[in-house]
């Protein structure tokens, strides 16, 4: 039996490096995966590999930066296949960033909004959807 089967796993920037590389690991080791990157294309590429070697996965084309893109993810996801308990995020933004003790406020600065934004948003659905 694979380490992962019967488990749904939703992973940003799941279409290329680090994040194809979890998203088809995830897969190849028994679980559904939603993969969520901005572009629709090659969102559809990597899932469409994935299913190539074995896997279940769908495409949700987005803004992880964008809370209503990750409620949207996360709903989705758990009505492809019946739950969520997996979340990676793995998207960057190639720009420079501040380091700070505090978070950014959130709009402020978009090479950091994609953390506290998107995936506390989502994050916080999907407990909450978990606890019913």
């Amino acid at each position: 039996m694979s380490r992962l089967q019967g488990k749904v796993a939703l992973v940003t920037g799941g279409t290329r490096g680090i994040g194809y590389a979890i998203a088809q690991r995830f897969a190849d080791e028994g679980a559904a995966v939603a993969v969520l990157a901005l572009h629709e294309d090659s969102v559809a590429h990597a899932v469409d590999d994935i299913a190539s070697h074995g896997g279940s996965a769908i495409a949700i084309a987005g803004d992880v930066s964008d809370e209503n893109t990750m409620r949207m993810a996360a709903q989705r996801t758990v009505a492809a296949f019946g739950r969520l308990g997996i979340m990676v995020k793995t998207r960057q933004q190639s720009q420079s960033v501040r380091f700070s003790t505090r978070p950014p406020t959130p709009g402020t600065d978009s090479s950091l909004s994609t953390w506290p934004v998107g995936k506390a948003a989502a994050t916080r659905r999907h407990l909450r959807r978990s606890r019913r």
